[in-house]
């Protein structure tokens, strides 16, 4: 099989304009590598703000209570630099109760 159709402008094309898909019967995608481009730019025009919500949000500095040292928190529960700071804090802490 040296040509094969699109499912989005049911042209018959050569099989390497199509990506490859283990999982179809064939080994090559429903939609040429044009068609599925221009349908994700098209998908990606209509959801801007998903796409946006999406994004990852910009870290905050953050100051180590154990340390002192500064570090960029990625997470807004995150409190301490490092693992053992974590520890150390728990420590005291596990020590001050007994």
């Amino acid at each position: 099989m040296t040509t094969r159709s699109c499912s989005a402008c049911f042209q018959r094309k050569p099989v390497e304009e199509f990506h490859r898909n283990r999982r179809s019967s064939d080994g090559y995608g429903s939609q040429s590598k044009e068609c599925q481009r221009e349908a994700i730019r098209r998908w990606r025009a209509a959801n801007r703000e998903e796409l946006r919500a999406r994004r990852p949000k910009p870290k905050t500095i953050r100051t180590c209570p154990e340390c002192g040292t500064e570090f960029e928190a990625s997470h807004p529960l995150y409190r301490f630099c490092q693992r053992r700071c974590a520890k150390r804090a728990e420590n005291r802490k596990r020590r001050a109760r007994q």
